[in-house]
């Protein structure tokens, strides 16, 4: 299997992190804390919310979800450690003219509300240049002051798969049929982030995320048996079209269309399901789920 990788790592010569591992995520919490100290060790207020501004490139899902986890941790940090917590301030830097812009407007009002509720401000029509002396610079000349800045800009390919000498896609996906074969292979499948997949009926191309991968890989093994028998498997079909964000320890966004209808759920409802999504996309048992649940019944008691 070949994993995709994100875009982000170009920007290791821009200044800031990149998002893209888990010790990037330790590098992460590693320098909020140490800005939180030296905001401690400060008398100057301006000096202080310099230090616990933070700036996150990119509106995607990931910025969405990293900002509000950093502003709800910074907050509260700050506070603890006896600082004015509206001094940290999270701005959520994002190029596009809205929020989850393949979803209805209304999605994209709700999450930036939502985000509001945590502490982050959105940025439109902008984006980062590069991270130096303590400020993120913007495409438009300006300067955002940012004592740490994350970079969320997404996914590509593994670049690896271009030199297969297998038949690529423009943005270096493998060129795949209904039944995920790559083109012109016999035994040659690819499914996920390393494939272009579009639904034979609708001509939907499935997005980059685990709400598609993970059927897309339960079909494959009905495609594959069926073939070791002689038979037709079944063909590629999208999923339901839904978006499930966490925004937070206490908040959550699930948006699904269906039957012609927009269905939004937020707060713990929206959290509620984005903890079971990425359950089962995580592949964990329900007797963990279930163990989880009471303590997290234990906790609300106490």
């Amino acid at each position: 299997m070949i994993r995709s990788r994100t875009i982000c790592e170009r920007c290791c010569c821009l200044g800031g992190i990149p998002l893209t591992t888990v010790a990037a995520a330790e590098q992460i919490r590693n320098e909020l804390e140490r800005k939180v100290e030296q905001a401690r060790l400060e008398r100057e207020p301006v000096r202080q919310k310099s230090l616990l501004s933070v700036a996150v490139v990119g509106g995607g899902i990931t910025g969405m979800e990293a900002s509000a986890e950093i502003a709800y941790w910074l907050k509260r940090e700050a506070e603890q450690g006896g600082l004015d917590p509206r001094l940290a301030e999270v701005h959520l830097v994002h190029s596009g003219t809205r929020l989850v812009d393949n979803t209805p407007v209304v999605v994209g009002r709700k999450a930036e509300s939502r985000l509001g509720r945590v502490g982050v401000n959105v940025l439109y029509g902008v984006w980062g240049t590069k991270h130096a002396d303590g400020a993120l610079h913007l495409s438009d000349g300006s300067r955002l002051p940012a004592g740490v800045c994350v970079w969320t800009l997404g996914l590509k390919p593994n670049p690896v798969l271009k030199q297969l000498g297998l038949p690529t896609e423009a943005d270096g996906r493998l060129t795949v049929d209904v039944h995920y074969r790559v083109k012109g292979t016999r035994d040659i499948y690819a499914i996920g982030d390393g494939a272009r997949i579009i639904d034979p009926c609708t001509g939907q191309e499935d997005a980059m995320t685990c709400k598609e991968a993970i059927p897309q890989a339960q079909r494959l093994a009905k495609i594959i048996a069926a073939e070791m028998e002689g038979r037709e498997g079944p063909k590629h079909r999208s999923f339901m079209t839904l978006y499930c964000i966490g925004l937070g320890p206490e908040d959550g966004l699930f948006w699904m269309r269906q039957w012609g209808m927009n269905l939004i759920l937020t707060g713990k409802a929206g959290l509620f399901v984005w903890n079971a999504t990425w359950d089962s996309a995580s592949l964990i048992s329900g007797d963990i789920r279930h163990k989880r649940a009471e303590r997290h019944a234990a906790k609300a008691e106490i």
